[in-house]
């Protein structure tokens, strides 16, 4: 794993979403590579529009 090998390097998932990815699998992930990193993941979480619309639900504006 790139966390044992470098001691400076952050790292990251990409991005996710909330739609198709429940929360409590992301939350794990990052936590275990946070741990593994020493605090150097970043996670991107992202609307997840474009997965919606290819599961068939219709994109929702946003709100204010």
């Amino acid at each position: 794993m790139i966390a044992n090998a470098t001691s400076r390097i952050k790292m990251g998932t990409g991005v996710t979403h909330p739609v198709t990815r429940e929360a409590a699998v992301t939350a794990s992930a990052m936590a275990s590579l946070q741990e593994e990193s020493d605090g150097r993941a970043i996670c991107g979480i992202g609307r997840g529009d474009s997965s919606a619309a290819h599961i068939g639900n219709d994109r929702q504006p946003l709100k204010n």
